[in-house]
C-alpha cells in the first residue's frame, strides 16, 4: 500500500483530509471579513469594484470626448458650456476626488486585513518554529535513550532544538546586510 492511499480523504473529493480543512478554514476568514463589512462598506466596495474596470475609462473617456464634440458644435448657435469647458472639469474633478476617497476607504479596510493575515502568518511561522525545535529536541532525546543506537553529539540537531526569537533573526539579517542593530524597531530579544 503506498504513502497516498493511507492518508484519510474526504467523501467528495480526492484531497487529503488536513488539506480540505485548511482550505475551509481560510474559506471562514474570507466570510469572516466579508461579514464583518458594513453596509456602507460593502456599497463602497462594489462601486470600487464596478469602476475599476477598463469599461469605466472607455465609457469615462467616450462622455468626455461627446461632451466636447457637442458643444464645439453648438458653439455657433450657443453652447451650455463652451471651452474652456468649466463644466465639464468641474464634473471631472468631482469625479475624480469621489473615485479617490472610494479607493482609499477600499484600500485602507484591505490594508487592516493584511495587517491581520500578516499577523497570523508571523504567530503561526513562530508556533511552527517551537514545534520542530521541539521535535528535534525529542528525537535527540530518544536517540540518546535508546540502548541500540550508538550516542554521539550533534551540536546541529542542539542548536536546531532551540526555538529562534524574531529579535534574534532580526539582529541576524541587519548583521548580514551591514547595518547596525538601532534598537528602534526591533523586538525585544527572548531567551531561549
Amino acid at each position: 500500500m503506498s504513502d497516498k492511499d493511507e492518508m484519510p480523504r474526504t467523501e467528495d473529493t480526492d484531497l487529503p483530509t488536513h488539506v480540505v480543512e485548511t482550505v475551509q478554514d481560510l474559506a471562514a476568514l474570507h466570510s469572516a471579513h466579508r461579514d464583518n463589512l458594513g453596509h456602507a462598506e460593502r456599497a463602497i466596495r462594489m462601486i470600487t469594484q464596478r469602476v475599476g474596470r477598463p469599461t469605466t475609462l472607455i465609457v469615462f473617456l467616450t462622455v468626455i470626448v461627446f461632451w466636447i464634440s457637442l458643444n464645439n458644435y453648438l458653439s455657433k448657435i450657443g453652447a451650455f458650456d463652451p471651452a474652456p469647458f468649466v463644466y465639464l472639469q468641474t464634473a471631472c474633478t468631482i469625479v475624480s476626488v469621489s473615485l479617490t476617497i472610494l479607493i482609499l476607504i477600499t484600500q485602507q479596510r484591505d490594508d487592516a486585513v493584511m495587517e491581520r493575515r500578516e499577523q497570523l502568518t508571523l504567530e503561526l511561522a513562530m508556533i511552527a518554529e517551537r514545534k520542530n525545535a521541539k521535535t528535534i529536541y525529542l528525537l535527540e532525546e530518544l536517540r540518546r535513550d535508546i540502548p541500540g543506537v550508538k550516542d554521539r553529539h550533534d551540536v546541529e540537531a542542539f542548536e536546531m532544538s532551540n526555538p529562534e526569537t524574531p529579535g534574534e533573526i532580526l539582529k541576524a539579517i541587519r548583521n548580514s546586510l551591514g547595518k547596525p542593530s538601532t534598537g528602534v524597531d526591533e523586538p525585544p530579544i527572548g531567551k531561549r
